[in-house]
């Protein structure tokens, strides 16, 4: 799904003075690796080798009630959950997720 920052304003006028530069934000499914606090390493397709790490300062993401199964660096079977992750296309591009 994208989105557009501007959706998120709730109808905010600006005026010509303002600077609005619109983002288009990105909504994926993935499975959450691990969460640092600052950072998650997550994957879309479970597999832990091929998860990136998304800074989340620049990001949103919300929890689901779906869990999968999942493969570690080491080949051992985990269950991780899904999380739904709201990312900027920017950076989608730059983790090559899109």
């Amino acid at each position: 799904m994208t989105r557009d920052l501007f959706d998120t304003m709730n109808g905010h006028s600006f005026d010509d003075d303002d600077k609005v530069e619109r983002v288009k934000l990105h909504d994926f499914e993935m499975v959450l690796h691990y969460d640092t606090g600052r950072a998650i390493l997550v994957s879309d397709t479970g597999e832990e080798v091929r998860a990136v790490w998304l800074p989340k300062s620049k990001i949103e993401f919300h929890p689901g009630s779906k869990q999968v199964s999942a493969v570690k660096k080491d080949g051992q079977r985990v269950t991780l959950p899904v999380v739904t992750v709201t990312i900027p296309e920017w950076l989608a591009k730059e983790k090559g997720l899109i």
